[in-house]
């Protein structure tokens, strides 16, 4: 597994006691079942992390039933604000994958036609 850089460092300090604020649009209490992304209200007395894209990290794996899932975690203004969980195949999802059942995804430089390809599935 690859060394974190700095900017995701901070981000996991940043979201060490985060609150779950919305899911799916939905307020928490009332997400609707097989919904496994949600938005997080960050501790803004951490500083913030110098993240230069939205998206700075992603990582992929399988949730509790070994269906195939991507995470994408998103920034805003420094601060962990979002995580999407994703189906590669399009199936029903079993849950949130538990961070143990996941790698940060290492991807290949940019075609010329701005195809990227994983390098550790």
């Amino acid at each position: 597994m690859r060394e974190l850089t700095p900017g995701e460092r901070t981000s996991r300090a940043a979201t060490r006691s985060p609150t779950k604020q919305r899911r799916c649009g939905r307020p928490a209490s009332h997400v609707p079942r097989g919904c496994p992304s949600f938005s997080l209200k960050p501790n803004r007395t951490l500083p913030p992390a110098e993240v230069v894209e939205r998206i700075p990290t992603d990582a992929h794996g399988t949730d509790p039933a070994g269906n195939l899932v991507g995470v994408l975690l998103f920034v805003d203004d420094g601060y962990l604000s979002e995580v999407e969980v994703f189906n590669y195949e399009g199936s029903d999802f079993a849950g949130l994958p538990d961070p143990s059942a996941l790698k940060l995804s290492e991807w290949s430089e940019a075609t010329d036609a701005g195809v990227r390809h994983l390098l550790n599935p």
